[in-house]
């Protein structure tokens, strides 16, 4: 007989909010839902109840325990995670596991449940360097979470979540058992014939379509890219062209950059963009751009791999342990507009062999591999 859980995000399982995280949910449920019987709780969004997500040909519904807003927020959407509380006469005594994949959920939970078993997923240490407003406000239920959770599964490399685990038992005294985690993909999504004409037909010829997606918030640095991807246009390959996806608060200033920069035709900011759309995007771009101040196990990296994009990069946490410089992109280890266009140059020089390796590497991100990961650990508790 499969054991109950509860599987918590603050999010409607379909487009809110747009991300990795979301993605790295939906593929590890098509794994977990094997192996357990899962109730999924989640938000609506502006009032609309999200509609049943579709896992492995099953229909599930979505438990809603909160509503989350777009505009007018008065009470910060994180914070709503809490709102679970008010579900404590239906979910107490009911699960065997509670998984959840915002602090605040799980915070809520730990207020009324003591008998299950409490796992907490961090997706990623950014936090650590993330020094933003939003992040101040969510940095004490990281920590509460954890100090509620049996298991705490971290987005990071082994030797970063090693330590990480080291610091958080010393200073606040967790007992929870850490475990390194990589974010899962559907290689099966990714045509490796398609993908391997592509690097064949790229020999010998300057680069020409690069990408980022992601987050277009301070921290992610998008318009960084805009200003290297200038100089590449000027000194490399004036047909080069760059492809942004994505949405955030900087949006509107990348817009700008490209307007002052007379790039209008040749950078392409598209939005939200559906993730189906996104592998055809990556299949047909040449290398993946990110200027992020930090990561955990990117899953925008791990997707540019299995489409054979090598990556450039800065020396930050999570990247730096996730791009292997030299071969499957470049780090630009000086923090600078010069480093990262050195880099640049560098993967367009060694594009072929940098690409096979990114082939090859994707294969650690097997979703069906790191999902059975995560379920050995949950029933090993």
């Amino acid at each position: 007989m499969k054991k109950k859980m509860a599987f918590i995000d603050l999010s409607n399982f379909h487009d809110w909010p747009m991300g990795g995280m979301l993605e790295y949910e939906l593929a590890i449920l098509e794994e977990l839902v094997k192996r357990f019987e899962i109730d999924i709780w989640g938000v609506s969004v502006d009032g609309i109840k999200p509609a049943p997500i579709k896992i492995n040909g099953k229909e599930y519904n979505v438990n809603v325990f909160a509503n989350v807003k777009t505009k007018n927020k008065i009470i910060p959407n994180y914070l709503r995670g809490m709102f679970i509380y008010g579900q404590k006469k239906i979910m107490k005594g009911h699960y065997d596991y509670y998984y959840a994949h915002t602090a605040s959920c799980l915070v809520g939970i730990g207020f009324f449940e003591k008998n299950a078993k409490l796992i907490y997923h961090q997706h990623g240490l950014n936090y650590l360097q993330d020094h933003s407003l939003m992040q101040s406000i969510q940095r004490p239920f990281y920590t509460k979470a954890q100090k509620d959770a049996d298991l705490v599964f971290v987005v990071s490399d082994t030797k970063s979540v090693k330590e990480y685990e080291s610091m958080m038992k010393h200073k606040h005294h967790i007992s929870a058992k850490y475990v390194s985690v990589r974010s899962p993909i559907r290689i099966n999504n990714f045509d490796a014939l398609r993908v391997q004409k592509r690097i064949d037909s790229s020999k010998n010829v300057d680069l020409k379509n690069f990408i980022y997606t992601g987050r277009l918030s301070k921290f992610k640095n998008a318009k960084l890219l805009v200003e290297v991807f200038k100089e590449y246009v000027k000194d490399i390959n004036p047909k080069a062209k760059l492809t942004i996806v994505g949405s955030g608060e900087e949006a509107e200033d990348i817009e700008q950059k490209i307007n002052n920069y007379d790039l209008k035709g040749k950078v392409k900011m598209l939005g939200v963009v559906k993730h189906d759309e996104i592998y055809n995007l990556l299949m047909t771009s040449d290398a993946f751009l990110t200027a992020s101040g930090g990561e955990g196990v990117s899953v925008s990296v791990a997707e540019a791999y299995a489409a054979g994009l090598p990556v450039v990069c800065f020396n930050v946490p999570g990247l730096s342990g996730q791009v292997v410089d030299g071969v499957t992109g470049k780090i630009a280890f000086s923090h600078t507009k010069a480093g990262f266009f050195d880099a640049m140059k560098y993967v367009n020089d060694n594009h072929t062999e940098l690409a096979l390796n990114c082939m090859e590497a994707a294969k650690k991100y097997d979703s069906e591999k790191i999902s059975n990961l995560i379920t050995e650990k949950i029933l090993s508790l």
